[in-house]
C-alpha cells in the first residue's frame, strides 16, 4: 500500500471517528466501566478460583494491570476489589447479591454494545423490548465467561512458562528472557483474541472472521503501546495529583477513557475495511439499519 492510500485511509479513519462522536461514546463507556469492573473480574476471581485458588487468581489478575496501566491504577482497582469481596460476604440476602452482581457486569457489555450498534449503524428491531434486554444480558454475561476463560488460558500458560523456563534454559541453553518475550507475545495474542471476540460478538451486524482479525490485531498494537504513554501520563502529571483526593478516581477513569477510545476506533478500523472492500452491512435478523447512519464511502470520501 502507497504513502498516499495510507494517508488517505488514516483521513478517513479520523472522518469516521469524528461523524460517530467516538469521544462520547467512550466517555459514557469509562462511566459504565467504573461501576462495572469490580464485579467483572470479581467473578473472574471466583470461577477461576476453583481450578488455581483465588488469592493466586487475584494476584494474577492486579499483575496484569499494573503491566497494562501501571501501579497506580492496579492499586485502586485491587482496592474496589476487596470492597466488593467485603459487600458480598455481608447479610445482604444472597439472591439479591448474586443478581446484582450480574446485573452489574453486564450493564457495562450492554452499553459497549450500543457503542458498537451506534458505529455500524444498526439498532436493534422496536417492539421486542423484553426480549432484547433477555438477550443483550445473556449475550453480556456471556462474554464476561469468555473473559474468564481467556484469563484462565493466560493464567495457565504463564505458570507453565515459568515453572519449565529454568529447565528448559539447563537443557537448551539460551536466556530466561526468551521465555519472557514468550509469555509477552501470548499476552498480546490473548489480548487480540479478546478484541476479536467483541467486535464478532457484540454488534448487532453479520460480519465475517475474516474482516474483523486486522481490526482487533491493529487495536491490541495501539492497546499495547499506548498503555506506555498513559501510565506515563498517569504516574508523572501534576494534573492529576491536582484533584486531591479524587485524584484515585480521576486516574482510573483517564485509563478506562483511553481503553474505550482504543477499542472504539478498532471497529472503525473494521468497519472502514469492510466499506472498502465494497461490502454491504447487514443487520442480524434482531436488528435494523439506522437510514440516519447508514455506513457508506460516500459519507466518509
Amino acid at each position: 500500500m502507497s504513502t498516499e492510500k495510507v494517508w488517505q485511509s488514516f483521513k478517513e479513519l479520523v472522518k469516521l471517528w469524528r461523524i460517530d462522536r467516538i469521544p462520547s461514546l467512550a466517555a459514557a463507556l469509562s462511566f459504565y466501566t467504573l461501576f462495572s469492573l469490580a464485579p467483572i473480574l470479581l467473578i473472574c476471581i471466583v470461577l477461576i478460583g476453583f481450578f488455581l485458588g483465588e488469592a493466586s487468581v487475584q494476584g494474577r489478575i492486579i499483575d496484569y494491570i499494573s503491566d497494562l496501566a501501571g501501579t497506580k491504577v492496579a492499586s485502586q482497582i485491587q482496592t474496589m476489589i476487596e470492597n466488593s469481596q467485603e459487600v458480598s460476604k455481608s447479610k445482604i440476602p444472597q439472591i439479591i447479591g448474586i443478581f446484582f452482581l450480574i446485573f452489574a457486569t453486564t450493564r457495562v457489555f450492554a452499553e459497549l454494545q450500543n457503542g458498537l450498534n451506534r458505529i455500524w449503524g444498526v439498532m436493534p428491531k422496536p417492539g421486542r423490548g423484553w426480549f432484547n434486554t433477555i438477550r443483550g444480558r445473556f449475550l453480556s454475561f456471556s462474554m464476561v465467561l469468555g473473559i474468564a476463560f481467556l484469563l484462565l488460558v493466560s493464567i495457565v500458560l504463564s505458570f507453565t512458562l515459568a515453572a519449565m523456563s529454568s529447565l528448559l534454559v539447563k537443557m537448551f541453553g539460551g536466556s530466561v528472557y526468551s521465555f519472557i518475550i514468550l509469555e509477552y507475545i501470548i499476552s498480546f495474542l490473548i489480548i487480540t483474541l479478546l478484541f476479536a471476540m467483541l467486535f464478532k460478538v457484540l454488534p448487532d451486524v453479520i460480519l465475517d472472521w475474516k474482516d474483523i482479525w486486522i481490526g482487533a490485531f491493529i487495536t491490541a498494537i495501539l492497546f499495547t503501546l499506548g498503555k506506555f504513554i498513559v501510565s506515563y501520563y498517569i504516574n508523572h502529571s501534576n494534573r492529576v495529583s491536582m484533584f486531591g483526593a479524587a485524584s484515585s478516581l480521576i486516574v482510573i477513569l483517564i485509563w478506562f477513557y483511553f481503553s474505550s477510545q482504543i477499542l472504539f476506533i478498532g471497529v472503525e478500523i473494521n468497519k472502514l475495511l469492510v466499506l472498502k472492500k465494497g461490502k454491504i452491512i447487514k443487520p442480524k435478523e434482531t436488528a435494523l439499519l439506522v437510514d440516519s447512519n447508514r455506513p457508506n464511502m460516500k459519507n466518509i470520501s
